[in-house]
């Protein structure tokens, strides 16, 4: 790592760390609480950055040096703010856990955290050093973006050019390792090879975070493991896709959300940092658009119920107040350079009814899911993790009810959103579900995780029910 490199490093790690203090409701004392703050600041100070870095490059026929001068803008403003806004805590505020905890299965759980963590970090780097240029998307789409990015002038166009493929991608990824190269001063592999599996890792401790805060350190530990045990998401940084990354930030603003229904009318900020994971995710990949709609529709619905639907806009205001920011810049690249989707640039609406009624298509889509669940082994811990749920039931604490129908909602409707985007595609359906099925589950893997450690009963809780009464 080189001086500029660590000038990089240091504006990003700056601005997350400035958001998330100014966003963060309550003292924070505990491992846990710091973890998650630590993830989110370099999450989501890789979502910022990447749009100075944008802002640079539009402005660099007019500032010198835009990069710097922009990055320290974006962090001088956000300084700023904590210091007007000052360090006020509500101490009172608490969102740890109060289940019962057992001192020694949790550091038999943490251990074993610990060892697959190593174990982890060792299959990566091999894996990473396997395939130092990624798989095809990287070189094709990915890769092949940021080196123009990095160019700068007017190279940096290209990325826009019809000539190449999915230049309606959005480009936060891209934009994040034509950043670093450009610091860096050389095109080094290590970047897009270090982006991914850095995401791997903000996803198990972001999940590992949350769920021992809202459910206890035994928990956490074992939910990380069980994202760990997917071989996908182990094998997935290597290819230098944006998956992983999208799969985090969906993740992150499910979490956000988890953390807000616990804090109840004191999560007003955590509703904001779900809306700036939102947009991050949104920013990654198209398919962040649908998970933001499905979050935007799921968190109305349960705040209708839950709350009576005079109380939408409690919620909604700064949900939306987090995404807005990105959603403008993803509007502007949309609406203004963007190439029209190819998914939908070929398709006559004629043609839509014909598809949707079509019962082979139904069935063609079906068969693919079930294959993946029936043949990939990897999906078996999945279906484990069902089985768990069903022989150890379910948190009978009441308070993460809206965070699980939340989370349920959201995940569904993406889901819905997949399979009926397969059914009006205008590429052959066949190899479309070849392509990309298995990387769709892999988007919705952590939040499935998530969700299944948020209603499961506790191994503590397990005892104490089996236990002899006196």
């Amino acid at each position: 790592m080189n001086l500029g490199t660590a000038v990089a490093i240091l504006f990003t790690l700056g601005t997350g760390f400035g958001l998330v203090h100014l966003l963060w409701p309550t003292k924070t004392t505990q491992a846990r609480l710091h973890l998650l703050k630590a993830c989110l600041a370099v999450g989501l100070g890789l979502g910022v950055s990447s749009c100075s870095f944008l802002a640079a490059l539009t402005a660099q026929t007019v500032i010198p040096f835009a990069t710097l001068v922009l990055d320290a803008i974006a962090i001088a403003v956000v300084l700023a703010a904590v210091i007007v806004v000052g360090r006020r805590r509500d101490k009172r505020l608490s969102p740890i856990s109060t289940e019962d905890e057992s001192p020694a299965l949790g550091r038999v759980a943490l251990v074993a955290l610990g060892v697959g963590l190593v174990f982890a970090a060792i299959g990566l780097y091999w894996m990473a050093g396997t395939r130092p240029y990624g798989r095809w998307d990287a070189v094709a789409i990915w890769n092949l973006k940021a080196r123009f990015l990095a160019l700068g002038g007017a190279a940096w166009a290209n990325v826009f050019n019809d000539a190449l493929a999915h230049t309606d991608y959005p480009l936060l990824l891209p934009l994040s390792i034509a950043r670093l190269w450009t610091y860096a001063g050389s095109t080094t592999t290590t970047v897009p090879q270090a982006v991914p599996v850095l995401f791997a890792f903000l996803t198990i401790g972001v999940l590992l975070a949350t769920v021992s805060i809202l459910r206890g350190r035994t928990l956490g530990a074992l939910a990380a493991l069980a994202l760990m045990a997917n071989v996908y998401f182990m094998t997935y940084p290597s290819w230098q896709y944006a998956d992983i990354p999208l799969g985090c930030y969906e993740l992150t603003a499910l979490c956000m959300t988890a953390l807000a229904w616990r804090l109840g009318d004191h999560g007003r900020k955590v509703w904001v940092l779900a809306g700036l994971a939102g947009g991050c995710a949104a920013w990654t990949k198209n398919e962040g658009l649908l998970f933001v709609v499905a979050l935007l529709t799921a968190t109305m619905g349960v705040t209708a119920v839950v709350r009576g639907p005079r109380r939408i806009g409690q919620t909604l205001v700064p949900l939306l107040g987090g995404l807005a920011p990105f959603l403008l810049v993803i509007a502007a690249f949309k609406l203004g350079v963007a190439a029209p989707n190819d998914l939908f640039r070929k398709l006559a609406l004629s043609e839509v009814w014909d598809k949707v009624t079509d019962p082979d298509r139904h069935r063609h889509i079906l068969r693919i899911a079930g294959f993946l669940v029936r043949v990939n082994h990897d999906w078996l811990v999945s279906l484990g993790l069902l089985l768990c749920v069903g022989l150890c039931g379910v948190n009978p604490n009441r308070h993460d009810w809206p965070a699980v129908a939340t989370v349920v909602l959201t995940v569904l409707i993406t889901a819905l959103g997949y399979y009926v985007v397969y059914l009006i595609t205008s590429h052959d359906l066949g190899w479309h579900l070849k392509t990309s099925a298995d990387r769709l589950f892999m988007h919705l893997w952590p939040s499935w995780v998530l969700l299944v450690f948020l209603v499961i009963r506790s191994p503590p809780q397990l005892v104490t029910m089996t236990s002899p009464q006196r």
